[in-house]
């Protein structure tokens, strides 16, 4: 299909084999992030988890994780699967899955929330690192460029 959603006809969404490929992508969305954040606080614990309180911010920001991107396939199963033997395209006519579009900010906002998180997490540690000026603004500067990830950017 290779193009946005707002470029494709509405035909397109009339055929099983599309809600299949929706359902297929959308299931993958949340364990997929959460196996990224989990992959980065997991690095954390081996470079900054020096003490016991930087230990306790590693696990609080796994178990956000954990909250934030979990349900999501709980959630695409409970609202995107056709019911009782209907085809996958009876969900283009169907209000269920619209009905997930309340886990759609929550899901967003959480995400922003925890990559915030997560890069505020390196820059405390920098702070108080005994080390000159130029190199701790070196150090800080690199893990800045995170905010380019962050910072939403225009379609």
């Amino acid at each position: 299909m290779a193009r946005h959603a707002w470029d494709l006809p509405a035909c397109i969404y009339m055929t099983d084999h599309t809600w299949k490929m929706l359902f297929a992508s959308n299931i993958l969305l949340g364990p997929t992030q959460f196996i990224v954040k989990l992959a980065i606080l997991v690095l954390y614990f081996q470079v900054f988890a020096v003490t016991k309180k930087m230990r306790y911010v590693i696990w609080a920001g796994i178990a956000f994780s954990v909250c934030i991107y979990l349900p999501h396939p709980i959630l695409v199963c409970i609202f995107q699967i056709p019911r009782n033997g209907a085809p996958w395209a009876s969900m283009a006519t169907s209000d269920m899955p619209a009905k997930l579009s309340f886990f759609a900010p929550i899901h967003g906002i959480g995400s922003i929330v925890l990559d915030i998180y997560i890069l505020i997490i390196p820059m405390v540690v920098l702070g108080r690192l005994h080390m000159s000026h130029k190199r701790k603004m070196g150090l800080i500067g690199v893990f800045t460029t995170a905010l380019l990830y962050v910072v939403p950017h225009p379609p």
